[in-house]
């Protein structure tokens, strides 16, 4: 899947076939991706050297963004840092990323980092995963072996990171995640903001919390190649819109290969289960009538994961006046 939380700054670099922003923490970038902290009170990003039993180095020295440097992060709190792109003048460019490595140490499945997305300078906010405005390819692997990793659902109800990655005794392990927006057939938005937000329950936990370094915003005319994206097209929907069959072809690449597919409504409702199990290696092929679909025209979110590879399709579904004549 196309390589993922912060927001694309197209003010910066322009290369032949792509534009590139960076933001290290350590002002050594050329071309800096700016961020700024929510000013609620209680806020604690900080900017600094990661000084924690886990978090002990930032990936670039010497500086990451962490939830506070030094202490545990404290119960009942919510904290946030934005980054706003700017994308007036940049039409032409079909295909955009978002990628950072990051770290985190929270109670699992209770407490975490999630990414959110708004298209409306702020006044309404999606999750990442569930991004209704721009079809949106995710992928997240721990960066040292290309192991995938499973997003979690927080006990706030957000979609995000938590539990450990790495251990004490074992050290400290980065986790490499890709957002792609393809923006071939739909509108731009004058901006975009993304917000990286850490939520932690009421009670108290003695550990680090979340850390973010090396997010790179980039923009290209097309999809570019590179070690990361050698399996972008492990699944492909066609034909979109959908007029007389809907065709999902993808591949297991493993044995036991965990798969859960659905499609969503614009209420957020799943209105079918496609797949739920797990599966050996090969590909494989779902095809659906359109009159299986629901009989309203317009957008279905097809959402769920193979393996550790996250799944947001937007699928537009024609009139069935238009294939029922």
């Amino acid at each position: 899947m196309k390589t993922l939380l912060t927001s694309v700054l197209l003010t910066g670099h322009l290369a032949l076939n792509a534009q590139f922003q960076e933001q290290d923490f350590d002002g050594t970038q050329s071309y800096p991706l700016p961020y700024m902290f929510d000013t609620t009170a209680g806020n604690i990003w900080q900017v600094g050297m990661p000084q924690k039993p886990l978090f002990n180095a930032a990936r670039s020295a010497p500086n990451a963004i962490v939830t506070d440097t030094l202490a545990a992060y404290p119960p009942t709190n919510t904290s946030s840092f934005i980054v706003k792109s700017d994308l007036a003048g940049y039409w032409g460019w079909s295909v955009f990323f978002l990628r950072f490595y990051h770290a985190f140490d929270t109670d699992t499945l209770q407490e975490g980092g999630y990414v959110e997305v708004s298209w409306d300078n702020g006044a309404s906010w999606t999750n990442i995963f569930s991004d209704w405005m721009m079809p949106l390819n995710i992928e997240n692997y721990y960066a040292d072996d290309w192991t995938p990793i499973i997003a979690d659902t927080l006990s706030n109800g957000q979609i995000g990171y938590s539990g450990r990655s790495g251990s004490l005794t074992g050290g400290l392990r980065w986790v490499y995640s890709s957002f792609c927006w393809e923006t071939i057939g739909y509108p731009l938005a004058d901006s975009v903001f993304v917000r990286f937000s850490f939520f932690s329950d009421s009670i108290p936990e003695a550990r680090d919390g979340w850390m973010i370094d090396n997010i790179t915003v980039e923009a290209y005319i097309a999809h570019p190649v590179s070690a990361f994206t050698r399996m972008d097209d492990f699944i492909v929907v066609a034909p979109n819109p959908v007029q007389d069959q809907l065709n999902i072809v993808y591949d297991v690449d493993q044995d036991r290969t965990p798969v859960h597919l659905e499609l969503i409504d614009p209420a957020g409702r799943a209105v079918r289960v496609l797949a739920d199990g797990e599966f050996p290696p090969g590909d494989r092929h779902i095809q659906l009538d359109r009159r299986e679909l629901p009989r309203p025209a317009g957008p279905l979110l097809l959402a769920g994961h193979i393996g550790g590879r996250s799944v947001a399709h937007r699928i537009i579904l024609a009139p069935v006046s238009v294939v029922d004549h």
